[in-house]
């Protein structure tokens, strides 16, 4: 399976858990990442509570600043209790999906500032 992000296509390359799985960009080799990492955790069932699905996903790519390869990383992670509409989860992934593009966000990611 791969998955495509942006124009960029991501193989599978392995799960290193049942509960992760790792993909691999066109950028990636033995010294450069270029990698999808997507995760989850079963929710725990109490007494009186089914749990928390727990899911995320994470981005790293390679950068070279002095000289030095470092990582650059975005994550995103989605909780919510068990038996949570689906209509519900869907609002909650597409709300933060415009919520990465919007222009306040941009302003903190790439000049680190939040506007008061």
């Amino acid at each position: 399976m791969s998955i495509t992000v942006s124009t960029k296509t991501y193989a599978l390359d392995s799960y290193t858990t049942p509960d992760r799985a790792k993909y691999v960009g066109p950028a990636n080799t033995a010294s450069v990442k270029d990698v999808v990492y997507m995760s989850r955790v079963a929710p725990k069932k109490t007494k009186d509570f089914d749990g928390v699905v727990r899911a995320a996903e994470k981005t790293v790519k390679s950068v070279v600043i002095n000289n030095i390869t470092r990582d650059l990383i975005a994550e995103t992670f989605f909780s919510y209790p068990v038996g949570t509409p689906a209509g519900d989860v869907t609002a909650l992934r597409v709300d933060h999906t415009s919520l990465l593009s919007a222009a306040p966000t941009q302003l903190l990611v790439d000049k680190a500032q939040i506007n008061h």
